[in-house]
């Protein structure tokens, strides 16, 4: 399927097209919810059910959240060794009077 991605994979048990993907992701990316009109549009656009385009959101959000929790903790790490190495530096330091 040549510009297939394997995140396209990873969400779904359907084969979406390169660009019903490419759509929803761009639609994903500007709003994480989508109204039940705008559900029935962008099906209507992409010739997908409603409820395909609610199911593709509601598991992107779920990778979405999943992703941006991984890279808090990942900060949040970062800070903690940062702090750690401070705290190290600091002990070590000699007051010269």
């Amino acid at each position: 399927m040549g510009m297939e991605t394997n995140l396209e994979r990873r969400y779904f048990g359907i084969d979406h097209s390169y660009y019903q993907f490419s759509v929803l992701e761009n639609e994903f990316s500007t709003y994480k919810y989508l109204t039940r009109r705008e559900s029935i549009q962008l099906g209507r656009i992409l010739g997908l059910t409603p409820r395909q385009v609610r199911i593709w959101f509601y598991y992107r959000r779920i990778i979405w959240r999943s992703d941006h929790l991984r890279s808090r903790n990942d900060l949040h790490i970062d800070r903690t060794a940062d702090t750690e190495a401070d705290d190290h530096r600091l002990t070590n330091v000699q007051i010269i009077v």
